[in-house]
């Protein structure tokens, strides 16, 4: 039986849907492309509109760097950011 918590996450940044979807998109995208050394992200909607307020963009590059991919912007997402642990 799965409880509250394996049905919800906690993310990081002002909003979990603008950092925790993402993520989830970008480790899918990885898992079903593993020969692929790098992916492109281009952001639209409401996750261009405040993807850096919300972290959106922290939460897409430390996903790709967790499984050893970098990320070419097309400058929604910022190219130094810090590192920060998933809850």
């Amino acid at each position: 039986m799965e409880t509250i918590k394996d049905i919800f996450r906690i993310g990081y940044g002002a909003s979990s849907s603008h950092t925790m979807g993402p993520r989830k998109a970008v480790e899918e995208f990885l898992t079903g492309h593993r020969g692929a050394s790098q992916i492109e992200v281009t952001l639209y909607g409401s996750l261009a509109a405040t993807g850096r307020g919300h972290m959106t963009d922290v939460a897409i590059m430390e996903e790709a760097r967790r499984q050893g991919r970098a990320v070419k912007s097309s400058g929604s997402l910022r190219p130094n950011y810090p590192a920060i642990p998933m809850p």
